[in-house]
């Protein structure tokens, strides 16, 4: 009898524990699990790196620099996340952490939006702009010009031509709105005449009714050359009107040009990541550490074109498409 009332026992705390272990087992299957990290952090984006922004702008010939200095990457752990900007947000309020930025309806004469349009800064390269526009209107296009050692020296570290290799001036125009080359500029310049060169840079600067501009040389490498998001939109304006040409050059994502001296043709890769989409009409890009990152472009926009800048960016290609989703939320 005792053996008969100790088996019960055993089946009963066998039968208990059975029990248990199916209902654990059910509430484990009928529980929901934690969302993964990759559908938590939906709404979230990693911001990239100033190297890895500006990775499309490696040149395409030889080690072609171009008017953004590389930096390495941010230390592992340094990488920050931050919140994505709806597009309601951006259209409310058009708050861009930039310098300076300006729409404006070229077509119509009409300002859409604007920040410190009046500001002057630093330009960079934008000032490649100016001094293409001299060289087109002023140099014959099919003369040759050597670059010089002096004009090697002079850009910084940042030349992209072989010293003593000739180019035709509409080929040192294409390599200067194309990969930003700082040799360019000063072989045009040296050509015409440095002082001369520059000093109608400043009277053109005048004729286009650029009011708050000045050029100390062709390059921007200097902090000295300066202008407004307003005088830029004139700029701007101009080329299309005069010369779009100059425009046409910029939007093309690869462009050849002829090392007169060597008889080799090279091909140019465009540092603008807007070359070639749909809309650009051409502008131009600009970098050094006194300005932070500028870019001035032309967009067709339905029957108009709107000038689109920004300058003082820590992403300007992101800031600018930012700025003309803005603009075409405001004007629905």
């Amino acid at each position: 009898m005792k053996y008969q009332a100790l088996i019960l026992v055993i089946a009963i705390l066998f039968s208990t524990l059975m029990l248990h272990a199916l209902v654990a087992e059910e509430r484990s299957v009928l529980s929901t699990p934690p969302l993964p990290e990759s559908i938590t952090r939906l709404g979230t984006y990693t911001v990239p790196s100033l190297a890895q922004k500006n990775k499309f702008q490696t040149a395409s010939f030889r080690e072609l620099p171009v008017d953004v200095p590389l930096q390495e990457p941010s230390p592992q752990g340094e990488t920050s996340v931050v919140e994505k900007p709806s597009v309601g947000s951006i259209a409310s309020s058009c708050s861009l952490s930039v310098a300076a930025y300006l729409v404006k309806d070229i077509t119509h004469g009409k300002i859409i939006v604007s920040k410190n349009e009046t500001g002057s800064r630093p330009i960079a390269s934008v000032s490649k702009l100016m001094t293409t526009l001299v060289a087109m209107e002023s140099m014959q296009s099919e003369a040759v010009i050597t670059v010089s050692e002096n004009a090697h020296a002079l850009a910084e570290g940042y030349a992209s031509l072989e010293v003593g290799a000739s180019y035709t001036v509409q080929d040192l125009i294409r390599a200067a709105l194309v990969v930003s080359s700082n040799d360019a500029t000063y072989a045009l310049a040296e050509s015409f005449g440095f002082d001369t060169f520059v000093t109608r840079m400043n009277e053109k600067a005048k004729e286009i009714g650029m009011r708050q501009t000045i050029f100390t040389e062709p390059s921007g490498l200097s902090y000295l050359n300066q202008s407004t998001v307003s005088d830029l939109a004139l700029l701007l304006a101009y080329i299309y009107q005069t010369q779009p040409t100059l425009l046409a050059i910029t939007r093309e994502k690869i462009v050849p040009i002829m090392n007169q001296t060597r008889q080799r043709t090279i091909r140019l890769l465009n540092v603008n990541y807007f070359a070639g989409t749909k809309n650009f009409i051409g502008g131009k890009t600009g970098f050094i550490n006194e300005s932070g990152g500028n870019l001035v472009a032309l967009f067709h926009e339905n029957s108009s074109v709107w000038a689109v800048e920004v300058l003082g960016s820590d992403d300007r290609f992101a800031d600018l498409s930012r700025l003309l989703l803005c603009a075409q939320k405001m004007k629905q």
